[in-house]
């Protein structure tokens, strides 16, 4: 992405602008080349002006955008941990993940540059059930009949319309029903569970954990 002020530079993921560069939008004098007698009362105003080492490097930083500033910054593991938290359970766009994949290239991607053996690009080259990430085509198969409104609606009756995750963030208001043994043609009750968009996602990751998890949440329930 170009930046907006028409510098023609390309800015980081995200941002509209490069660093500095949203007042030139606004500033009339943007493009105006500066008389010789400017230059020279700038001048002299100037001189013998020293500059510190700190003042020096925040110019420097400021040329050349805030890539340069972040580039040799080293984030404290307090930081980066909050960082991760504050990431979790975001929904990222086919879009940006391909971004952020560029960006990844060549800077910590333990893939990047390796050189995969014929024996791996044939084994994840196969279709269907030989590939090591099949699971039995079940995310092709159609829901049953009894998958409706109505048992919906008896799901998020039972949990007081609220997300059943012990954990949740309360990130997201929109709540689903999740099948916890991930089939979804098991619609029985104590398969069935009510979590919000942000916790269903996140079940995608250590199944395991959630299926027993929400079987045993379930099973309490029914015990009460």
């Amino acid at each position: 992405m170009k930046c907006e002020c028409g510098c023609g530079k390309r800015t980081t993921l995200g941002r509209k602008f490069i660093s500095g560069h949203h007042s030139r939008v606004k500033n009339p004098m943007l493009g105006k080349r500066h008389s010789e007698e400017t230059k020279k009362r700038w001048s002299r105003i100037r001189k013998g002006k020293k500059l510190s080492d700190e003042h020096r490097k925040k110019i420097s930083i400021s040329s050349k955008g805030h890539k340069s500033y972040w580039k040799d910054k080293h984030l404290s593991e307090e930081v980066k941990k909050k960082i991760s938290e504050g990431n979790k359970g975001k929904i990222v766009s086919e879009e940006t993940r391909k971004k952020l994949s560029l960006l990844k290239k060549g800077s910590g991607n333990s893939n990047f540059g390796r050189v995969y053996s014929d024996e791996e690009k044939k084994k994840f080259g196969q279709p269907g059930e030989k590939n090591p990430n099949w699971r039995g085509g079940i995310q092709y198969k159609p829901y049953p009949s009894e998958w409706n409104r109505k048992l919906k609606k008896s799901i998020l009756e039972r949990d007081n319309y609220q997300c059943q995750n012990p954990t949740c963030r309360k990130k997201n208001d929109v709540l689903t029903i999740h099948h916890i043994d991930y089939n979804k043609e098991n619609c029985s009750l104590e398969n069935l569970i009510t979590l919000c968009n942000s916790c269903n996602l996140r079940a995608n990751y250590n199944r395991n954990y959630w299926e027993i998890l929400y079987l045993n949440m379930n099973k309490l329930k029914e015990a009460a």
